[in-house]
């Protein structure tokens, strides 16, 4: 039951806060004094939604108050009882921005806050969406008879809808689309079966598998050639490289007795020319033994001797002219008196003197002059007879040992012939050697050459048989393919049958929940349809499906559609339809709102209306909201009473007024 709405801003109302009871509740006033307003903000507050909003005839920024006063917001409040708890609804509007906020709340607790959530929870709490809200409890104004303006071929498809058995029918549609598609799938999969028929795939593998096992069975014996080649080439490398060691040992001592043969020329050439050499010294030293003397050493020294002796005689000389040229420098400065005994001495005695010591140094000089180039001819012979000497003694050391080098020529000269013969003797042994080295080296290359052959043949019967293994391989897949197509189009046949069972099933499960259905709206229509209509011509309403559902009333002459009759008794059908729809779809509920539903009826059927809501629809209906400009209608009026005023030539704001 719906307690409380409360509008700030919306539309009209600046601030309206409306109670309702059970019963039948009522909104009367003029038209466009706010009456659907409130209905509106009813379905807004519960779905964020109503029809004029969800088919964009009017925006969210129309619902927020623009006269008398611009607003920037507005909200819509309900509160509403269900199974003993109390719930409250609460949603704003923002100008430019649309529904701001939104919470829901259970006995003051809060459940959600965002929009979408808060609906979320209406919709599970109250077991319904805004479209079953609209079709069977909210009758918009002039829509009582929203059934019958549905076109023909139309009107199952909405019922169907709101029986959600929609979902049946697409399900039944997707069923049968994925029935065809497998179908299809099926005929691919037979026509794939019959072409890979002739791809005889047992009969290839057979003879591939034989062919493989044949080339195994080659490959095989020529491995095992090849193993005993490969160890009969590692036997014979090994035997060369013995042999190759042998011949190389032989180089070696070729080599070395070579070098040896050639290091005993290049010792013989030296000796014979150091001999040569020494002979050549020994004629010089004949020669310097002629001018030398037998005893050359006791020539030097004697001539030495004989330099001494003439050097100091001019060293004594040198002394005795230094000491008279002192006495005569004596003379020179001692005036009167001798410089030696101090005795008064002449002037003519001193020049005297002075003069015999100047002719005395005068001899002297002369026989240092002469003693000078006698030591200078003295020492130029001497250094003649010392170098002469030297000669005579180097000589003298290098003709020694010339017996010795003879002696060393001949031997070396006998140690090479033999070396010589040594190198002959080797290098027969190496020819020979390398005869047979040449043999098996040909015999080594035949072989390894054999073994090349084998693997060479090996690889290529390994690729035939990598190639036939793929080509197997291939073939056992398109095998299974071919095995799988096989199954697949078994599995696609049981699955085609299922899903036509499954198509039937749905079919009759549709079928049997539409006649339920329309059992249970023909009875409660008839249980109310003597209520609801005043006059005795058309006595059973019913609804019945004839290629789509036809609302029907019984009259004197039978069933004739309710589009053939007038426009009250059409709109009493019309009225018994949506209760029905409304207690069949809603039982938890029990909500019906009405808007001007009596718009078509006469002043007698109006009156019988009143009387119905006051009296029996109680009995049928727990809480009834009705929007109408009657004023007659007040006094069928069980709950709530509300007049709503406004000035429109002047925009003012609703007014409501409790009756």
């Amino acid at each position: 039951m719906i307690t409380r709405i409360r509008l700030k801003n919306w539309k009209s109302h600046l601030d309206s806060e409306l109670s309702f009871s059970k019963g039948v509740n009522a909104l009367i006033g003029i038209m466009g004094s706010g009456k659907t307003s409130v209905m509106q903000g009813i379905a807004f507050a519960l779905f964020g939604t109503f029809s004029a909003v969800r088919s964009k005839r009017i925006g969210l920024d129309d619902l927020i108050m623009s006269k008398p006063h611009s607003k920037d917001s507005a909200s819509a409040e309900l509160e509403f009882v269900l199974k003993g708890k109390t719930y409250s609804v609460k949603r704003t509007l923002n100008r430019g921005k649309g529904t701001g906020s939104a919470e829901i709340r259970e006995d003051g607790k809060l459940l959600e806050v965002n929009p979408k959530g808060v609906t979320r929870e209406v919709e599970r709490i109250l077991q319904m969406d805004y479209d079953l809200f609209q079709r069977a409890v909210y009758s918009e104004q002039n829509a009582l008879d929203y059934f019958l303006q549905i076109p023909k071929g139309k009107r199952m498809q909405q019922i169907d809808s709101m029986l959600k058995l929609d979902r049946y029918e697409k399900a039944r549609e997707a069923a049968v689309k994925i029935k065809n598609n497998i179908f299809n799938l099926r005929q691919q999969r037979l026509r794939d079966i019959e072409e890979m028929k002739e791809r005889m795939f047992d009969e290839r593998i057979k003879s591939i598998e034989s062919e493989i096992r044949e080339k195994h069975e080659e490959r095989g014996a020529l491995s095992k050639e090849r193993e005993m080649l490969a160890q009969k080439v590692i036997l014979m490398e090994k035997r060369f490289e013995k042999k190759e060691s042998m011949v190389n040992e032989l180089r070696s001592r070729i080599a070395d007795t070579n070098g040896m043969i050639i290091s005993l020329q290049r010792d013989i050439r030296e000796r014979m020319k150091r001999l040569r050499e020494k002979e050549e010294a020994g004629r010089k030293l004949k020669q310097l033994k002629k001018s030398l003397g037998d005893e050359p050493e006791e020539l030097l020294k004697n001539m030495e001797r004989e330099l001494e002796r003439k050097r100091k005689e001019f060293y004594s000389l040198e002394t005795l002219r230094s000491e008279i040229s002192k006495s005569m420098e004596e003379l020179k400065e001692a005036g009167e008196k001798c410089p030696v005994c101090e005795s008064p001495i002449t002037k003519e005695k001193r020049d005297s003197l002075i003069n015999q010591r100047e002719e005395h140094i005068k001899g002297i000089e002369k026989d240092m002059e002469s003693l000078s180039k006698a030591v200078s001819k003295k020492e130029s012979e001497l250094t003649k007879i010392k170098d002469q000497i030297e000669l005579f003694r180097k000589i003298k050391s290098e003709t020694r040992g010339i017996e010795e080098d003879r002696k060393s020529i001949r031997k070396n000269e006998r140690e090479m012939k033999a070396g010589r013969k040594k190198v002959a003797q080797l290098v027969e042994m190496v020819r020979k050697k390398e005869v047979k080295e040449k043999e098996s080296r040909k015999e080594l290359q035949e072989a390894i050459a054999k073994e090349r052959e084998l693997k060479t043949k090996l690889e290529s019967i390994e690729d035939v048989i990598r190639e036939k293994n793929e080509i197997l391989k291939e073939l056992k897949k398109e095998r299974e393919t071919f095995l799988g197509y096989v199954e697949e189009a078994k599995k696609y046949e049981k699955i085609i049958e299922t899903m036509d069972m499954f198509v039937s099933a749905l079919r009759n499960t549709q079928d049997q929940l539409r006649d339920e259905f329309l059992k249970t709206v023909n009875y409660i229509m008839n249980e109310i349809w003597g209520e609801l209509y005043p006059y005795g011509d058309f006595t059973e309403i019913r609804i019945v499906v004839e290629k789509d559902y036809i609302l029907q009333l019984k009259g004197t002459r039978g069933w004739v559609n309710v589009d053939a009759v007038s426009g009250g008794e059409r709109s009493l059908a019309s009225l018994a339809l949506r209760i029905a729809f409304s207690l069949a779809f809603t039982p938890n509920l029990r909500w019906l709102i009405l808007d001007e539903p009596t718009h078509n009826l006469d002043a007698n059927a109006i009156e019988h209306f009143g009387s119905v809501l006051r009296d029996r629809m109680g009995n049928i209906i727990d809480q009834v909201f009705l929007i109408t400009h009657e004023e007659r209608l007040s006094d069928y009026i069980t709950a709530s009473i509300y007049r709503l005023e406004r000035d429109k030539e002047m925009d003012g704001v609703t007014k409501v007024i409790g009756v």
